[in-house]
């Protein structure tokens, strides 16, 4: 998602909730279903490449483990009744992270 590519999935619950309406779902386990979906996808370009960039949006606005980093960070802090961090202190924790290698990309 995140490369902008289109999206097909098996339609368990987890899925759908990152595809609603960025992309695709065929019933799990239908290998019919799976077959006709992968068919409609490839037969219409125009249809994969609009996944494609919904898909992408969708991430950079869901999934930015900047902003995720921040968010639990201060929800952390705020839990134990200190002062939220500023964007700097925020952006070098994110940093922090991604040296770890823990970062994650959707």
């Amino acid at each position: 998602m995140g490369a902008g590519l289109c999206v097909l999935a098996s339609d368990i619950p987890e899925n759908r909730e990152v595809v609603d309406g960025v992309g695709f779902t065929f019933r799990s386990g239908s290998v019919e279903d799976l077959e006709d979906m992968l068919r409609a996808v490839i037969l219409n370009p125009s249809v994969r490449a609009e996944a494609g960039r919904k898909a992408q949006q969708r991430v950079l606005a869901s999934y930015d483990w900047g902003k995720i980093t921040r968010e639990i960070e201060n929800e952390y802090l705020r839990i134990t009744g200190r002062p939220a961090l500023g964007a700097s202190a925020s952006r070098k924790a994110a940093a922090r992270v991604r040296k770890s290698g823990h970062e994650r990309v959707a």
